[in-house]
């Protein structure tokens, strides 16, 4: 073994090779000892690398991270003006109600900002053919005036006799189909205003039913066919009806 003490300490000299090589030898046996393999120790050429398996169908991507929206953006404004209208709509009250004169201007400005993109884009807000927002819900058909009926007129759809009286009033609905194609007389309808008959009087049950169905069947009338059957022998029944009524 080469002395390094002294003088000699200050020069590189590398040990013998046969100090080396017992060096190398207790080292082995230690970590064999302890069962543990050297950083610096390769496997055999030839040989397959032992790297721990890697099953490729389970790896996902990693999550991106949320993007923040600015709360004072053009968007988010927008949408926050939005969400106060759609809140109102569901409370069935009206569409500004409860925001602030900066959120009405800025809604005023959407909507005129999709009116103007909808008409560049064929569809003209005054040439729309489409039902009116709040129209009535009129008849399908038509009606007939006709002497014979106690209302004056008679309906000639089906569907329509059935939406007036077969939803709530299945005992005149059956009478009005047997009047349509058979001519048996009605005997449920609106019996005229008589100040010594109690059954004509409205606080009676029959004759409040035969007033609602009529009232139903009248608002579903249009304005021309108002007209029609004012002119017939009971036209007007309703408007006549309370017009004579007097409380005894």
């Amino acid at each position: 073994m080469i002395d390094k003490s002294g003088i000699r300490s200050l020069f590189a000299i590398d040990n013998l090779p046969e100090e080396v090589e017992e060096q190398n030898k207790a080292r082995a046996e230690v970590m064999a000892r302890l069962n543990v393999k050297p950083d610096n120790t390769l496997q055999a050429a030839g040989t397959p690398l032992d790297l721990p398996k890697i099953n490729f169908d389970n790896l996902k991507p990693a999550a991106a991270a949320p993007i923040k929206e600015d709360p004072y953006s053009d968007a988010a404004i927008k949408k926050d003006v939005q969400n106060k209208i759609a809140k109102n709509r569901a409370k069935g009250r009206d569409r500004y109600a409860g925001m602030s004169k900066n959120d009405v201007v800025i809604a005023e400005i959407m909507k005129d900002e999709a009116e103007e993109k909808l008409k560049n884009m064929g569809y003209n807000k005054k040439t729309v053919t489409g039902p009116a927002k709040n129209k009535k819900n009129f008849l399908r058909g038509s009606i007939v005036v006709d002497q014979n009926h106690p209302d004056g007129f008679r309906l000639t759809d089906d569907q329509d006799l059935y939406d007036i009286y077969g939803k709530d009033d299945t005992i005149r609905y059956i009478q009005e189909m047997a009047y349509k194609y058979d001519d048996v007389p009605i005997k449920d309808a609106v019996k005229p205003y008589d100040p010594m008959n109690k059954a004509t009087y409205p606080s009676n049950p029959a004759q409040a039913a035969a007033l609602k169905s009529y009232q139903k069947l009248y608002d579903r009338l249009t304005p021309l066919q108002k007209k029609q059957i004012v002119k017939a022998k009971n036209g007007g029944l309703i408007s006549n009806y309370k017009k004579q009524f007097r409380k005894p």
